[in-house]
């Protein structure tokens, strides 16, 4: 199998969970409270049994790494990363880091 059919599975797989994309950010944002920066699916079966939502959410000075259950909704926390720096206040931010928050001057 290519790339373009690995691909086209999971894109057709997401749309055929129980658990939508919005449904898995909703559900990991009440697990811990943060703005939802990244979701990414995984349908490690190919048939949607194993499907999950990955979810990262950045919350004060953290990256929290979550897990959605496509199927059930179960959320499970997998990791807490310390964000270094000041790109949480927009401060010094390199060409590469986007401030989250605007500051009005």
């Amino acid at each position: 199998m290519n790339a373009n059919n690995a691909l086209n599975e999971d894109l057709l797989a997401a749309t055929k969970v129980s658990i939508s994309m919005m449904d898995a950010i909703n559900a990991a944002v009440k697990e811990v409270s943060g703005t939802p920066v990244t979701a990414e699916f995984e349908n490690s079966d190919g048939e949607g049994a194993e499907a999950r939502w990955f979810i990262e959410i950045i919350s004060g000075n953290a990256a929290i790494d979550l897990e959605v259950d496509a199927t059930t909704g179960k959320v499970t926390r997998l990791a807490d990363e310390p964000i270094e720096g000041d790109v949480i206040q927009g401060e010094e931010a390199s060409s590469t880091e986007v401030p989250l928050e605007k500051t009005d001057k």
